[in-house]
Parts: C-alpha cells; structure tokens; sequence
C-alpha cells in the first residue's frame, strides 16, 4: 500500500482527463494492477492512496472477503481529513491473439473491477464517506462507473492528448518524475557496488584521521558539516562518507532528523541522501535509509519512502527506527505527525542524547 501527501503543483482535480493525467506524477510510477483513492476535501487533494488489487477470485461467493479488504483499505486512511474519494482501477491487462497474422487487443476482467469499486463504495459509505466518482482504466482510455447501475458505462473515453501534455508541463517544470513502473522506483535505491566498494576505502582513511578521545567533541563540527553537504546537495565522496559514517552516531541522526524536519529544501537534501544511500556499504546502510525514507516521507512520498525503508530492513532487520518508520507508513500515518512531534523536542535534547527514544 502507498501514501502520497504532497502538495500538488497541478490542478489535478479540474476534470476526469485531468485526474487521471495527473496519477503517474501523484505515485511516482506508472500504476498496474491496482486501485488508486484520492481522498478530497473542499476541492483539494488531500491524500493519494494506492494499493495492489486482491489476489482473490472474485464472484458472488468472495464478496464477504472482498468487503473484508476494502474495509481495510478503508480504514487504513482514516486520518485523511476529506468527506469524498475519486476511485481508479487500474486492472491487470489480458492480452488477446485474434488470430495468426492480426495483432492482438487487450482486455480486462471488467465484473471484477466493477465489484472491487462496489465493495470500495460500500466500505466509504460505512466509513461516513462518499464516493464521488469511479473510473476504470487502462492506458489513456477509461470508462466511468455508474453508482446507480453498480457498472461501468459500456462507452468508452480517451483522455484528452492535450491535457496530458499540459499536466505533464506543470509537474514536469516543478521538477516532478515518474517511472514506468514501481520496480523502477526501488532499484533507485539499491546499492551500486562499484560505489560500496571505493566508499569503503574513503571511510576507513577517514577513521583513521579521528580518535576515539576526540569524537565528542567534533560532533557539534560533523552536525553543521553534514547539514552543510545536505543543503549542496554535495556528492563528493569525502562529504557522503561523512553523511554514511555520521548517521551511525545516534545523537548526529537524531540532529540531523531534527534539522530536515523542517528544511526548506528537503527534495535536494532526500536526493542527496538518495546517492549516499546506493554508495553506502553493508553494514552501514540501515541508519542512512532510515533518515532517507523520512526525508521523502516528509515530502508526502510514500513510494520512495518505502523504497528506502526495503534497504534498510535488508541491513539490518532489527533498526528500531526503521521499524517505527515502517509502523507509520504501513498505517498512514500523516507526515505531519512526526514534524509535530519533533517540534516537541527540543535540539539540545538530540545534540546530548535524550532523545535516544528515536532509536
């Protein structure tokens, strides 16, 4: 499941055409095989929810598990502050051969798809909320759902080639991406071994240049040295061993943590992490995307955040603020609830340790 927050530079909500133009920007990939909630609230996007659709056959004897997961999916976005929902499915495509020497058409299991908005409407209803409006999509074409008939209209629309241009445009120039696919997305994440491999060799010199005897009392200079790296959006090798060897630290994370809550140029610092990250040996990389899923959780990311979290579980399954990161995005839980909560803490409360509860 996946959480986008962030704020929107288009205007996503002008029409059907321009909804789902918008979607690969609001996810960050191209989605398949999934249903997709954007969660309004007085004409403003809110929440953009995505999750893979049941492994589950549908029919009229699947219906109570059906429900069953809707209500899920449901509740898991239950702190949105929204009264309506926009529905897309985005369903598996079947590909058809029409024969030998005729190209072959695609098609989906549209009872399917209409009884997972069914069972999507019905959980919003129970839930004090209203489905606005259903689509059923695949590539640039769509069919609207029809609440009255509980089906999808047989008439088929395009999405208007010149809106696409135009959204594309808007999130485009605000410096907005997205992949083909979520696999693309995660292998952003992954380690580069030719990378791991030299930044060891940089990390080990510079172990050598610091004593034991002499680490508390350079911290205060590695916090401001590492800040100042995250706000260059630096890439030397020397200041990424800083970055990957610092977040080691506790009280240096935690600094840092506190630091990026509120930076204003959090997109640069997340990238910066982002590189540091893929160079970071084993070992070394649990902290690093632990504080690199908050820097793009922070942005309402929820795809990257996820992405960085993975890196983090495989070094080390027992971090235990990975873990508390992975609570929050599993559940939905708002980014603004731990910007609020970090506010409560004061920075000598990290800088000497107190804070240790983040760990």
């Amino acid at each position: 499941m996946t959480f986008m927050t962030a704020r929107v530079p288009a205007q996503v909500l002008r029409s059907t055409d321009h909804v789902l133009a918008s979607l690969p920007f609001l996810l960050g990939f191209q989605p398949h095989s999934s249903a997709v909630l954007m969660w309004v609230r007085e004409g403003t996007l809110i929440l953009t929810q995505r999750i893979d659709i049941p492994q589950i056959p549908i029919g009229s004897n699947d219906s109570s598990t059906l429900d069953e997961w809707a209500i899920g999916v449901i509740k898991s976005a239950s702190h949105a502050d929204s009264h309506e929902v926009l529905i897309a499915i985005f369903p598996p495509v079947l590909t058809k051969d029409l024969g030998p020497g005729l190209a072959t058409t695609q098609d989906c299991d549209r009872s399917a798809c209409r009884d997972l908005v069914a069972a999507l409407s019905r959980a919003l209803v129970a839930a004090a909320k209203y489905p606005f409006a259903a689509w059923l999509v695949v590539e640039d074409d769509f069919w609207k759902f029809d609440f009255a008939t509980s089906n999808f209209s047989h008439t088929r629309q395009t999405v208007d080639p010149q809106v696409i241009s135009e959204v594309h445009d808007d999130f485009l120039s605000a410096g907005w991406r997205h992949l083909t696919n979520r696999q693309e997305v995660v292998n952003e994440f992954d380690a580069d071994a030719g990378e791991q491999q030299l930044m060891l060799g940089v990390i080990t010199e510079q172990a050598k240049d610091v004593e034991t005897g002499e680490r508390q009392a350079r911290r205060d200079e590695s916090i401001s040295s590492m800040v100042d790296s995250l706000n260059t959006s630096s890439t030397d090798h020397l200041a990424q061993a800083q970055i990957i060897t610092g977040l080691m630290d506790v009280q240096l994370r935690d600094c840092v943590l506190w630091q990026l809550t509120n930076h204003d140029r959090l997109a640069s610092c997340a990238h910066t992490l982002r590189l540091a990250l893929r160079a970071a040996p084993s070992g070394y990389r649990a902290p690093l995307a632990t504080v690199t899923a908050l820097a793009f959780w922070l942005q309402g990311d929820g795809v990257r955040a996820g992405a960085a979290l993975a890196q983090a579980s495989l070094d080390n399954a027992h971090y235990g603020l990975a873990h508390l990161v992975d609570i929050a995005l599993t559940n939905g839980v708002a980014p603004k609830m731990w910007s609020e909560s970090m506010g409560k803490v004061p920075y000598e409360a990290c800088r000497t340790g107190v804070a240790s509860y983040l760990q």
